[in-house]
């Protein structure tokens, strides 16, 4: 410790004594830092030593701070979380592909103690992520011990968010350090009476949002980067518990102008195509964009739908003092959630309800019902047709819990729709702000995240008596995107109903009706199972540290 002092006394010194030094000293710091697969008390000690430099050297920070998220980066990507909840490290992974391709023969499975010794180094390796990602999401939070520090991390930060963040493909953890940005800002002006700033309002949730609507519409940038995009979007406002009604409403608003426009920019003969593949490729931006509109009304649909209809009835009644309603209300054409927007959109040719993730589509619907966002006959087709692509099994592992210190509380709070669920979905889609699973940085997140709630309703829309078999085209994709045939997975086996719900539900009835009651109950129970399985975002086994 007292060498420690006396090294960074005598490089302050040096910064003051030779003030070229000043723009010398972030080259070696990032040229000497320390290989991703070194130890943790290496790489820990090594950002705990370069952070302290800005007590002396502020003008550092933004490149500092970059240089620490490109290196949590590094170790991100190189933990796989597979669809089936497998974690292993991409490297190994990519070196088992290539001998497999080599020897020209698939390979037996692993032993126990290979993966054991898999398990172990994803365990050292999520450990020492979370080390480092708990010390940057602590440095952010003592420089934000007001508004502007966030504000002023928050600018800093943001050009490292839109050219290393979202182009990492599936960032599983380093992007919350933007959403704790956001928090930390929103609880100053909510909290703080006496600061200076305290008659402004909390704006780097709504710049955020703003900066992700801007990328998903620019036509210059790559597909792959606005449809990335569109998912940031989509789960920062369903998971930022900061993120108020208004730009809730105006985020969705604005995701739905731009299908509204997709759909009347196409050709009648450039809507369809030969395959569930080709057409998710061909449409890939539309059907994320929609996804993003409907992930959103699955979390906050409650309080868009309220604060779109208090607007528009404030407008209606054209009081008095238009100006304090303008004010406190914004134009419903901007926050424009009606039911013919949703009806046009859910009706279109594109389907693209039959490209979401199925615990997506489904809860979507339950809130459409609820809050009657669709005409009715549109909504029964399209009910008709979520239950024939239903399903209605159980991915028992992937609905596998992890229990850890931070998620055994409360089960994570039920978890959230979406995650990478399964269901017929060739987008592949993710969703960035699904729950922290890191042991020491989930604590720093915990405050300004918001869980999923439940459905909107009890009733269970997609259950009937009588599925009708329907004469239209119906795309069905399996886990690789390619169109599915009807298979038998072992690890998806219907479920069955207990005996005693059998005989409560039989009781009073002939044989056929029993027959038909019992299938309405089984399908009943195997949507709900199907449901709670898509909650959690799958994750790898307990691992006894309890980083996962």
């Amino acid at each position: 410790m007292y060498s420690q002092q006396r090294l960074h006394a005598m490089l302050c010194t040096m910064m003051r004594l030779v003030p070229k030094a000043r723009t010398d000293l972030f080259p070696i710091i990032a040229s000497r830092f320390p290989f991703w697969k070194a130890e943790k008390r290496i790489l820990k000690w090594y950002c705990i030593q370069s952070l302290r430099v800005l007590d002396y050297l502020p003008s550092i920070r933004k490149f500092l701070l970059e240089l620490i998220i490109d290196k949590c980066l590094e170790i991100d990507v190189n933990i796989k979380i597979d669809e089936n909840g497998e974690v292993s490290i991409e490297e190994e992974t990519k070196e088992k592909d290539t001998e497999k391709k080599t020897k020209g023969k698939v390979e037996e499975e692993e032993s126990p103690a290979q993966k054991d010794a898999v398990g172990e180094n994803v365990d050292i390796l999520s450990d020492t992520l979370d080390s480092l990602l708990a010390l940057l999401l602590n440095t952010l939070t003592e420089e934000s011990k007001d508004g502007q520090g966030a504000r002023d991390l928050y600018y800093e930060l943001l050009p490292v968010f839109e050219s290393t963040i979202i182009t990492t493909h599936k960032s599983k953890f380093v992007q919350y350090c933007v959403f704790l940005l956001c928090g930390l800002e929103s609880e100053t002006f909510a909290s703080s009476v006496d600061s200076p700033l305290n008659q402004q309002h909390s704006i780097l949730h709504r710049d955020f949002a703003a900066k992700l609507l801007e990328l998903i519409v620019d036509p210059y940038r790559a597909t792959l980067t606005r449809q990335s995009a569109a998912c940031y979007l989509a789960s920062f406002v369903s998971r930022a518990s900061y993120v108020e009604s208004e730009t809730i409403c105006e985020a969705v608003s604005s995701l739905l102008r731009w299908a509204e426009a997709y759909m009347d920019s196409l050709a009648s003969n450039s809507i369809r195509a030969a395959d569930s593949r080709e057409q998710s490729e061909l449409h890939s931006l539309f059907y994320t964009v929609c996804q993003a509109a409907f992930y959103i009304m699955c979390f906050r649909g409650t309080e868009a739908v309220a604060f779109y209809r208090e607007a528009s009835a404030h407008y209606g009644q054209k009081e008095s003092n238009e100006a304090e309603d303008q004010t406190l209300h914004p134009d419903p054409n901007d926050i424009n959630l009606g039911t013919s927007r949703w009806t046009n959109i859910c009706n279109h040719q594109l389907q693209p309800l039959r490209f979401c993730l199925e615990s997506v589509r489904s809860e979507f619907l339950h809130v459409a019902h609820a809050f009657e966002l669709i005409e009715e006959l549109v909504l029964d087709k399209l009910v008709e047709d979520a239950k024939r692509m239903s399903t209605g099994r159980v991915n028992k592992k992937a609905a596998s819990t992890i229990m850890t210190a931070a998620t055994l509380e409360n089960h994570r709070r039920k978890g959230g729709v979406g995650g990478l669920g399964r269901g017929s979905n060739p987008l592949k889609s993710f969703f960035p702000f699904d729950p922290l699973l890191l042991r020491r940085s989930h604590a720093f997140i915990e405050p300004f995240y918001k869980h999923w709630q439940g459905p909107v309703e009890e009733e269970d829309v997609l259950v009937i008596d009588e599925i009708r078999e329907g004469n239209d085209q119906v795309f069905e994709m399996d886990e690789d995107g390619h169109d599915a045939e009807d298979s038998d997975d072992e690890e998806d086996a219907p479920v069955v109903v207990s005996d005693q719900e059998t005989k409560n539900d039989n009781s009073d009835s002939d044989s056929d009706e029993d027959t038909s009651s019992h299938a309405v109950v089984k399908k009943r129970q195997a949507q709900k199972e199907a449901w709670a399985a898509t909650l959690k975002r799958p994750r790898s086994q307990s691992l006894e540290n309890g980083s996962w």
